[in-house]
């Protein structure tokens, strides 16, 4: 569901390929030349020129330094436009801002300062530009997980084009909805805001973006549902959208093609009209270049056709990036079905069931919190309604408060004896693994990778290596005085485990020993420091490796026994 914010980054991954190592010298001697021209340029003109100059520094925005030269732009750029009175540049400066912030995951900035541009924007009605800040606000309450505050800032956002019949701004507001609904899983939610917001965004030029955004959400949606005939409809639309996009815009939008191009591939691959897939494949390679991965659908057209060897290969590279991701193990379990691996194809099986209970019960916990807020806000209806009523029935509520507050004790009770018990287990394994001496057995491997796996966990527990891993096999390999190949053979043939689970454990253990040793510090901080960079992942892993969350652990590792 992801797709759409995925496809806009292609612009900077194709500074990867020897067309963007050209684009990039290309690119420094258009900066030099606006440079020049800023120096003659005068009104109307040199807004222009800067927002020439700040487009090309946007390309780069990821890159390390470069969001201080274009906020050095902006600022300019705002100082010309308040010479010029020009209220509109001033709010995109802003809102061109905002979007450099998220683009950076700077979500807390984009919190921070999104509330004062707002302010500005309503003061000089610059509208389009309003709602559009406004949603990168709630983006920015998603991309932190907060969805009860983005849902509420969302409708709010709703109310207030409302109020001035906007339906550019509730369309944009609707889109945000949709998002949220998205990230819930909620999709005949989705499904409606998505076809609201297009209606409302429908025959306003001004709002082409958000339209086509809409519209190639939708049509991820369908194909969820697999709705394959409606999905190839609204595909079609989409393209037409596309083509009013570039022409109100006068430039190519080759991003928003590749978009819905992904869409009418995936459409194709999952009817099996595997010739119409690769034509799409081989569409989404012209145009960016082959920097858009393509692995999983690629595999699934050599399948079809017979090429097990080659489709294994891709899919296996695929489950790699993205260890996490179902859909690629599913994948590889019907390839080694179809070439009567059955064996093998079992383990693959194993592996989509256990990552699929582990998604579904992440699901449920989430929508077990939502029903018990949902419980507490009737709740509270129901108690001001119990007030109006005679006293032996607020006497009967009364009751069953009682009740429901003995069933809660009880049941937090039960659950700290649940999770001291498990705690005490993992501190008597790991009492056990120190002091109980077996009877010497053949090691596995050979010297050379005993030494070789010694070497890694050294080089990963030392100083922060462990934080700022990343998982790149080639480098961690160089940095111990190996190859890739050789360093994952060794650690398969001494641990019994992939690299990557490896490092994940040895990621697990050190979190547990800083909770032991470092009270103070909180989970997230422990999860970066160990090399996490979502606290989502970590908690999932934490619970699945010892069976108690990171929080609960920290909990006990501070409460004495009593």
């Amino acid at each position: 569901m992801k797709k759409t914010a995925f496809l806009l980054l292609l612009g900077l991954l194709l500074l990867g390929s020897p067309q963007g190592v050209l684009a990039q010298t290309t690119a420094q001697r258009q900066k030099d030349s606006l440079r020049q021209a800023l120096n003659i340029a005068e009104g109307k003109e040199k807004i222009d020129t800067y927002n020439r100059l700040a487009n090309l520094y946007t390309r780069e925005v990821r890159n390390e330094g470069v969001i201080d030269s274009l906020f050095a732009i902006y600022d300019a750029l705002d100082a010309e436009a308040i010479k010029q009175g020009d209220f509109n540049t001033r709010a995109a400066v802003r809102t061109n801002k905002l979007v450099d912030f998220s683009n950076k995951r700077l979500f807390e900035e984009v919190i921070r300062q999104a509330p004062a541009f707002l302010a500005f924007m309503e003061e000089k009605q610059t509208w389009k530009f309003y709602y559009q800040s406004y949603n990168i606000l709630i983006s920015a309450y998603r991309r932190l997980d907060d969805y009860e505050r983005a849902l509420r800032e969302a409708q709010a956002l709703y109310d207030h084009a409302e109020k001035r019949q906007d339906k550019g701004g509730m369309g944009v507001a609707n889109y945000a909805m949709s998002l949220i609904y998205s990230e819930q899983n909620r999709y005949d939610e989705q499904e409606r805001t998505l076809r609201e917001s297009i209606a409302l965004l429908d025959g306003n030029d001004s709002y082409l973006n958000s339209l086509a955004d809409a519209s190639a959400n939708l049509i991820d949606v369908l194909i969820t549902q697999k709705r394959y005939d409606e999905a190839l409809q609204q595909a079609v639309y989409t393209e037409e959208v596309n083509r009013r996009y570039e022409i109100a815009a006068k430039s190519p939008m080759p991003y928003a093609w590749i978009n819905v191009w992904v869409y009418y591939r995936d459409i194709y691959v999952q009817t099996k009209a595997f010739d119409k897939a690769q034509k799409y494949i081989d569409k989404i390679d012209s145009l960016s270049n082959g920097s858009v991965r393509q692995l999983g659908a690629q595999a699934m057209v050599l399948g079809a056709k017979g090429e097990f060897k080659k489709a294994l290969e891709l899919i296996d590279k695929e489950i790699e990036i993205s260890p996490n991701k179902i859909r690629p193990k599913s994948i590889k379990h019907f390839l080694l079905m179809d070439m009567g691996e059955i064996e093998l194809a079992k383990t693959a099986f194993n592996e989509v069931v256990a990552d699929l209970d582990s998604a579904y019960t992440s699901y449920y916990t989430t929508r077990l919190d939502e029903i018990r807020t949902e419980h507490e806000v009737e709740k509270h209806i129901a108690q001001k309604e119990r007030n109006r009523q005679s006293f032996l029935f607020a006497l009967g509520g009364c009751a069953l408060l009682l009740i429901l507050l003995s069933v809660s004790v009880r049941y937090n009770r039960i659950i700290n004896r649940k999770n001291r018990s498990l705690y005490r287990q993992i501190k008597e394994q790991d009492r056990l693994a120190k002091e109980i001496t077996l009877p010497p057995e053949p090691l596995p491997g050979n010297k050379a990778q005993r030494e070789l796996v010694a070497r890694l966990k050294d080089y990963l527990l030392c100083d922060d290596n462990l934080a700022q891993i990343e998982l790149r096999r080639e480098e961690l390999a160089a940095a111990v005085g190996s190859n890739r190949s050789s360093l994952s053979d060794a650690v398969r043939i001494i641990t019994g485990k992939t690299l990557i689970d490896y490092i994940r454990i040895l990621q697990l253990e050190e979190t547990r020993r800083l909770f032991d040793s470092h009270s103070e510090l909180t989970v997230e901080a422990v999860a970066i420091d160990c090399g996490f960079q979502s606290t989502s992942t970590f908690y999932r892993l934490f619970r699945k490796h010892y069976g108690i969350s990171p929080s609960e652990y920290r909990k006990m590792a501070q409460t004495p026994e009593i």
